[in-house]
């Protein structure tokens, strides 16, 4: 587990039962530590606007603050290729024995990104994933937390 309490830029470090907001800086901090987070869309394929979505997906931040993922031309994460799209992104680390947690949440709009900016990234799963998709964060938000002793 990251343990935000020695993130330099922390705002506020929780004590014992504390909330803290997290700001933008702290947030991209975050982001820019882990490898794999979660992706909430909803399925075209599914009727009515019913079919919300979250996958995890491995991932990079790029230099510029775009979240960076390579996916399959097929499934729903495919259909992230059309830009424009409006989703959530989200990574979270908690620790349940010492009841300590941070999450983060970015809402994105899907963008084209040179694959080149993705060398380093490598799926999880088998199969061809040469479909680079960029996330662009529009509002970031993070939140840590403690329980009381």
């Amino acid at each position: 587990m990251t343990d935000v309490r020695d993130t330099e830029q922390m705002s506020e470090t929780p004590g014992p039962g504390r909330f803290a907001v997290l700001d933008e800086s702290e947030c991209l901090a975050l982001l820019g530590s882990q490898r794999v987070g979660r992706v909430a869309l909803t399925d075209p394929s599914i009727p009515d606007g019913q079919g919300i979505v979250v996958l995890p997906v491995a991932y990079v931040l790029t230099d510029d603050g775009v979240i960076g993922i390579l996916t399959g031309a097929a499934g729903v994460l495919g259909s992230l290729r059309t830009p424009g799209r409006i989703i959530g992104f989200e990574i979270d680390d908690i620790d349940v024995e010492t009841a300590t947690g941070w999450s983060v949440l970015a809402a994105c709009h899907t963008e084209r990104i040179d694959p080149a900016l993705l060398d380093s990234l490598r799926p999880w799963p088998g199969g061809e994933r040469h479909l680079a998709i960029g996330l662009r964060i529009d509002r970031l938000s993070g939140r840590i937390v403690s329980r009381a002793e």
